[in-house]
């Protein structure tokens, strides 16, 4: 059965897609369930933006590969910050961007069928699926050293460290607090572990 979205659902996807704004721009701006309003017209829209994303995912994750791949191969320390800045972290910010809106498609598209994003996965799979060190990536920067300013509470210093290696995080901050990839985006979203597979929200 179909679900419409909540309201604060509906206002990040109204900002970060750009095909609701032209949509959106004969509409008054009090709220609606623009999803129940566009559903006829979402589909094809959908599909359509897919099949347009879906080869530039696999080539940037292709070039963040082959990225990886060279950098693991370079000795010098101050060759290797070059190329990571220059090359790496290039590959990896078009990686990540295009793979965003992917997932942002795919949720839609599963919202309308009214089904579940990803039904069945298990913990460990999901941990597998989403490392720790470009899961966090996606909310602050992460400096060499593996701290970051956390984005659970405001601070001017890195507090929190993440741990590549054991898939995890500590924040030394005001939170006091660490876990794994589940606990990071289930306090960032205030949501459930359910809730971070069953297409409730993009993360």
């Amino acid at each position: 059965m179909f679900k419409p979205a909540t309201d604060s659902e509906l206002e990040q996807y109204i900002i970060e897609l750009e095909f609701w704004r032209d949509l959106l721009k004969d509409y008054p701006p009090e709220r609606c369930d623009y999803f129940d309003l566009f559903r006829n017209e979402l589909p094809e829209m959908i599909e359509e933006k897919l099949t347009e994303l879906n080869p530039t995912v696999q080539d940037t994750a292709a070039v963040l590969l082959m990225a990886d791949k060279k950098i693991k191969t370079i000795k010098h320390w101050f060759n290797k910050i070059i190329f990571k800045t220059w090359v790496y972290d290039v590959a990896n910010e078009r990686f990540q961007i295009a793979r965003k809106e992917q997932k942002r498609l795919l949720w839609l598209r599963k919202r309308l069928e009214g089904t579940d994003f990803n039904p069945g996965i298990t913990p460990e799979e999901f941990k597998e699926n989403n490392p720790i060190l470009e899961t966090i990536e996606r909310y602050t920067h992460i400096n060499s050293q593996g701290f970051a300013k956390c984005p659970l509470h405001n601070e001017r210093t890195a507090s929190l460290k993440v741990y590549p290696k054991n898939n995890s995080w500590y924040c030394f901050g005001a939170c006091q607090t660490g876990g794994d990839v589940i606990d990071f985006l289930c306090a960032i979203k205030n949501v459930s572990f359910n809730d971070l597979i069953n297409g409730k929200i993009i993360y």
